[in-house]
């Protein structure tokens, strides 16, 4: 509690100019960290995931953002493989990067 004292008497006697030029170099700071990739799916790997009213696995790419459909699949080591083999062939085609991972 006291430490933030301070800091919030520091940006009150801040001009407006002052507090705005803050503001954009604290945000380009938090959005050039990289972001952890994260899996939260029942395969463990990215963009396979369960469809449990089908009963199969639904394949997927994703990069910046956007999501590529690749195909279904009912065993996980088929799905996987089909995934690999089409993110090579994305890679080929010069629409992945080279460093991309599953």
């Amino acid at each position: 509690m006291e430490q933030t004292i301070p800091k919030i008497n520091r940006m009150l006697d801040m001009t407006p100019r002052e507090y705005e030029a803050l503001k954009r170099a604290t945000s380009a700071l938090r959005n050039a960290q990289p972001k952890p990739q994260r899996v939260k799916t029942r395969s463990g790997i990215r963009g396979i995931y369960w469809q449990f009213d089908k009963n199969r696995w639904n394949i997927n790419v994703c990069h910046e953002g956007k999501q590529m459909y690749v195909g279904i699949s009912t065993c996980l080591e088929t799905a996987k493989a089909i995934q690999q083999r089409r993110v090579r062939q994305l890679i080929r085609e010069k629409q992945l990067p080279e460093n991309y991972e599953v």
